[in-house]
């Protein structure tokens, strides 16, 4: 078995275990499993740490892999952007999971944590972007832009109906103006990452023979997971839908673990180890 089929197995083995475990807590929350082995205290403080340790595998990973490129090469400023942007992740993530686990009523909603979240996502939007102008150089871009086009205005017109349908309960509800801001930041700022990805993901299907390809498939597949679980945070925040919470845990853990594979692929592809 190959290096790549190893990780895929061990990543896929892990989201599978961890999605049963979360979501099992809907029909047997009140079970004494879930009550007093795996309690919600630590279910909350297991899931922190994976998403760290997740979050710290693809900040070094795509750190390595944006080294490679040489001083003065226009992929290396888009890489370091994902860098910056999955670091700050890393950084928001470290310190909601200490709050979440040393203060007795949890982390304080919207925290430092919250302001660091929308600022790196903010980074790996100009990031992702930045790489159409980095593929138009090699000619890639300019050959596709009509189906690109025509994915980005599709991808945005159905992630406004969500959006719209999604945030007007939000908007509506009675919370105070900080938390309704960053209730509805999250989704949108998750949505114009989603259609710069699947842009990219379009340009990047011939790239390199495809192998490219499958980085940003993994990279966008935790990008539409983050979105996912930010819309239904804002539920979960504003709405008190307890039952969301579940659901919400799966797509962000899902979403670090994937950008971590898809990471991981890149390093071992620029490096000549993609096997």
């Amino acid at each position: 078995m190959t290096t790549r089929r190893r990780l895929d197995l061990w990543f896929g083995s892990l989201m599978l275990v961890l999605a049963t475990l979360l979501l099992l807590r809907i029909p047997f929350g009140s079970s004494n499993f879930y009550s007093d082995i795996i309690d919600a205290k630590t279910m909350l403080v297991i899931g922190s740490v994976i998403r760290i340790i997740s979050l710290f595998v693809a900040w070094f990973f795509i750190r390595r892999g944006a080294r490679q490129f040489e001083e003065g090469n226009p992929a290396r400023t888009s890489w370091r952007l994902l860098e910056y942007g999955l670091g700050g992740f890393f950084i928001a993530q470290l310190v909601l999971g200490g709050m979440n686990t040393f203060l007795a009523d949890g982390a304080p909603y919207p925290s430092v944590a919250d302001a660091i979240f929308v600022f790196s996502t903010i980074l790996l939007v100009i990031g992702i972007a930045s790489f159409n102008r980095v593929y138009s150089l090699v000619g890639i871009v300019s050959s596709n832009r009509t189906q690109s086009t025509l994915i980005a205005a599709v991808a945005t017109i159905v992630l406004l109906i969500v959006n719209w349908k999604a945030l007007a309960p939000i908007i509506s509800a009675d919370a105070p103006a900080l938390e309704t801001f960053v209730n509805c930041a999250y989704p949108v700022l998750d949505s114009v990452l989603a259609i710069a990805s699947l842009v990219l993901l379009r340009t990047t299907l011939s790239f390199l023979g495809g192998h490219l390809w499958r980085v940003w498939l993994a990279l966008l597949a935790g990008f539409l997971c983050l979105a996912a679980g930010d819309i239904l945070y804002a539920y979960y925040s504003t709405m008190k839908m307890a039952a969301l919470d579940p659901i919400m845990d799966v797509m962000f853990t899902w979403a670090y673990l994937l950008m971590a594979r898809g990471a991981i692929d890149h390093f071992h592809l620029i490096t000549g180890k993609d096997e």
